[in-house]
């Protein structure tokens, strides 16, 4: 399956056909662990003070210097939606340096 010709192309030499079945499986192994971080810097991020519902909650975190932000995944694509360009900007740096020590941590 990793060794499949591609039409009008040659064999790849690495990789994982996109689209493939494989690739789906291995990039849930993968994403598994960044959705769960995701979701403990600010769904499950824990606080001091139990609110009752949880629109006192979500105020609470808004006055804090946490991200805000949920990750929506399907297959092996993701997207995390936040409010304003300021916090994605946040996101899209948070989410590369994540990936950076992922991949230093899986490589070594």
């Amino acid at each position: 399956m990793l060794k499949a010709k591609i039409d009008n192309e040659s064999t790849p030499s690495k990789g994982v056909p996109q689209g493939g079945i494989l690739s789906t499986i291995l990039s849930n192994i993968v994403l598994n662990d960044l959705d769960q971080w995701v979701a403990e810097q600010w769904e499950f991020f824990p606080l001091s003070k139990h609110y009752k519902t949880k629109e006192g909650e979500r105020y609470a975190k808004k006055r804090t210097s946490l991200k805000e932000g949920y990750l929506v995944r399907y297959a092996d694509d993701f997207k995390i939606l936040c409010r304003d360009g300021k916090t994605a900007h946040k996101w899209y740096h948070t989410i590369r340096l994540y990936c950076n020590f992922y991949y230093q941590m899986t490589t070594n």
